[in-house]
């Protein structure tokens, strides 16, 4: 479903504004320090526990405000994420073959 004019279509601009701000390598990092690899940018701070819990609620939003809105830039931040994952999977998955 697209979301087109109107309040609706305001409220996820905006959100897609600020969601857009947060830097991808500072939520990636408790990600890419859990598989051992080295980190693009420090973690937000204060987020302890819920560092990567965040994340994945990042991941989320970018994939929703794609698929309503179409955004480019949400798609770009989404694969990126996803790329980083699955290169944070394959390092985990040679340290943990188990």
């Amino acid at each position: 479903m697209r979301i087109t004019d109107g309040p609706f279509k305001h409220a996820c601009d905006l959100n897609v504004e600020v969601l857009l701000k947060y830097g991808v390598d500072r939520l990636l990092a408790p990600y890419l320090k859990e598989a051992g690899l080295p980190e693009k940018a420090k973690s937000f701070p204060n987020w302890d526990g819920l560092d990567g819990h965040i994340g994945g609620h990042y991941l989320t939003s970018m994939a929703i405000h794609y698929a309503a809105t179409g955004n480019v830039e949400c798609e770009n931040r989404m694969e990126y994420m996803l790329s980083d994952l699955k290169t944070c999977q394959e390092a985990n998955s040679k340290t943990y073959p188990d």
